[in-house]
C-alpha cells in the first residue's frame, strides 16, 4: 500500500490581491445582484478604443506580410549578392561605432 501524502491547505487570497470581476467586486448599497452591464451604445469611447486596437493589430500583421513578400522578391530577382554586401558594410559600420562608443573617455559619460 502506498503511503498517503498530506498536502498543505491552500492559503486564502488577501482581499487586495483578488481580481475584480463583476461577481467579486464589492457591491454598493442599492446594487442589484442581477443588474446587467450598461449597453454598448452608452460607451462609444470603448468601441473606438477597441476598433483602434483591432486596426493596429491588422497593420502589424500586414507589415510583417509585406516584409516577408519583399524579402522573397529581393532574393528571387538576383539581388542577393548586393544585399549581402550592403548588409556586411552596415554591420561593419555598426561595429566601428560600437567600438568608438566603448572606448570613449570616461569623462564623457554621465
Amino acid at each position: 500500500m502506498a503511503p498517503t501524502i498530506k498536502r498543505p491547505a491552500l492559503l486564502p487570497v488577501p482581499e487586495h490581491r483578488r481580481p475584480r470581476t463583476p461577481l467579486t467586486a464589492p457591491r454598493r448599497a442599492g446594487d442589484s445582484p442581477t443588474a446587467s452591464p450598461p449597453d454598448r451604445e452608452a460607451r462609444p469611447e470603448l468601441d473606438q478604443d477597441r476598433a483602434y486596437a483591432e486596426l493596429l493589430q491588422e497593420v502589424r500583421v500586414a507589415q510583417t506580410s509585406v516584409q516577408i513578400l519583399l524579402g522573397f522578391v529581393v532574393f528571387r530577382c538576383g539581388m542577393r549578392a548586393t544585399l549581402v554586401t550592403v548588409s556586411n558594410r552596415l554591420a561593419l559600420v555598426g561595429l566601428v561605432l560600437l567600438m568608438m562608443a566603448m572606448s570613449s573617455p570616461h569623462s564623457w559619460r554621465p
